[in-house]
């Protein structure tokens, strides 16, 4: 393994590090650790349940509140996971409480709160990587780029070989020193691979080892494939002699892994050096409007169009920013106009069917749907997003929505999705075998797909076998971080059982 270990190491890892257990009595230690598995069973209400009955045998311990702190994170319950941290806090675990009440701020958005929690931590534990880590992200994210390196910076003089670090460094860099941002990304790219990562315990090394916004408290994660794809990305700004569209293109390619703030500057050193730079001014628009900067992207997108009347892309990022501000009749006229010239494209047929969704206009939307679909006849994700829009809004199910799943499935065997939307519409026309058949296929192929256990659970609710219902709802209740299928699950729960 590359690189010295830190003395500690992710968030998770770091409670038992300093608070420990081995300070706790035995039925304690047993329930958190009961709830600890759970936890690594996404089983979360199960896990939230032990950490509370160890919160009741010593309602001194900081402990299961931490623990309960991060499962609401999990699961996207900030105000849930602010007040266990609170407590947390309160009972004397102040750099892990403060680091975890900085996780819950960032995902309410109120960054400037963030960064005065990280910033405490870091006063009480210099040394804490995933903390210092999260603090450079967030002024990156702000496009306060000086002290996002210094945090950066300071990580690897902490450990020379921490790929996530070097990465960032690499992404920095690249607009102003081509050449050390290499060096950094090739690090990056190479220790990546061998590396268990103190910053995240392998989660921005290996993002399938679990959420991103956790342990290492970013929003962005990357494996070693990132860095080669930037590097690759440097390599073709390199051999663009265009000095303009040299500087726009490292813009896209921000842009293109979530990198808003420093695409922004990118695309405006782009237009400084080339005025009438259609393609540029629409992509700094679409940026704005992701930075929610709505009236200054607007300006550059109109700009766009007048410089460039016949762009695709200024028009569909104009019909995105309407999009966002909820103005669907100005968002669809864009997207139309973006179809119709480029009459192909099956993705554009999709946002305009959308758009009509909002009216609503069934049947305006289901020809858009089906006109992505005759664009992209073989491609699996058009066949389900066709699908969907009959089985989830009921409508047509039984006439078009059963044989579009059908279709899906076919084209896509492979697809969680596409046999979840075909178990909901054999649900829905009275098929509870073949259901049931697709539904747990679904969740063969995908576990944690809170849609298809909340559809499970239906389906056995309305064939009145409640204790898989149950099982199944509280699945979706666990899994759903976003809180559609969640709610309705709870409600399916409270109405019911």
């Amino acid at each position: 393994m590359k690189g010295k270990p830190l003395a500690k190491v992710a968030l998770l890892a770091i409670l038992v590090l300093l608070l420990g257990l081995k300070t706790e009595p035995q039925p304690v230690v047993d329930l958190v650790r009961q709830g600890d598995v759970y936890q690594s069973r996404k089983e979360y209400s199960a896990a939230i349940e032990a950490y509370r009955q160890a919160v009741a045998l010593k309602p001194r311990s900081a402990v299961p509140f931490l623990r309960i702190g991060q499962v609401y994170l999990t699961q996207r319950r900030y105000e849930s996971a602010g007040e266990a941290f609170g407590q947390a806090y309160e009972l004397g675990a102040k750099e892990e409480a403060l680091a975890g009440l900085g996780l819950v701020y960032a995902g309410l958005g109120d960054e400037e709160r963030a960064i005065n929690c990280w910033r405490q931590a870091l006063s009480l534990d210099p040394g804490e990587a995933a903390v210092r880590y999260r603090l450079g992200r967030i002024y990156l994210e702000q496009g306060d780029f000086q002290a996002a390196q210094q945090e950066f910076e300071a990580l690897i003089v902490q450990d020379e070989h921490n790929p996530a670090a070097h990465y960032q460094m690499g992404l920095l860099l690249a607009g102003h020193d081509p050449q050390q941002a290499t060096v950094h990304l090739t690090k990056a790219a190479g220790d990546s691979q061998e590396y268990d990562c103190p910053v995240c315990s392998g989660w921005i090394c290996n993002p399938a080892a679990g959420p991103p916004d956790l342990q290492c408290g970013g929003s962005k994660s990357y494996s070693f494939t990132d860095a080669e794809e930037m590097l690759a990305a440097l390599e073709e700004v390199e051999r663009e002699e265009n000095q303009a569209r040299a500087v726009a293109l490292l813009g896209v390619a921000y842009l293109e892994r979530g990198e808003l703030s420093l695409a922004k500057r990118q695309l405006e050193r782009a237009i400084q050096l080339n005025s009438d730079y259609a393609e540029a001014y629409a992509y700094l628009g679409h940026v704005q409007g992701q930075l929610g900067q709505y009236e200054a992207g607007w300006d550059n997108l109109v700009k766009a169009v007048t410089l460039e009347p016949d762009s695709v892309l200024a028009h569909y990022f104009l019909g995105v920013t309407y999009r966002s501000l909820g103005m669907w009749k100005e968002a669809r006229m864009r997207f139309w106009r973006a179809v119709n010239l480029d009459p192909n494209n099956a993705a554009l047929c999709v946002d305009l069917a959308q758009a009509y969704l909002e009216e609503p206009d069934y049947v305006a939307a289901e020809g858009w749907f089906r006109a992505a679909v005759q664009r992209e006849p073989e491609d699996a994700r058009f066949q389900v997003i066709l699908a969907q829009f009959y089985v989830d809004r009921v409508y047509k199910v039984e006439e078009e929505g059963v044989p579009a799943a059908l279709r899906a499935v076919e084209l896509d065997a492979e697809s969680a999705m596409a046999h979840d939307v075909l178990g909901w519409a054999y649900h829905l026309t009275g098929r509870w075998r073949e259901a049931r058949t697709h539904l747990q296929r679904a969740l063969a192929l995908d576990p944690d797909l809170a849609r298809a256990h909340y559809h499970l659970g239906a389906l056995y609710a309305a064939r009145g076998d409640g204790e898989a219902a149950r099982r199944e709802y509280q699945r979706a209740i666990d899994l759903d971080s976003e809180g559609f299928y969640r709610r309705r699950a709870e409600k399916a729960l409270e109405e019911r059982y």
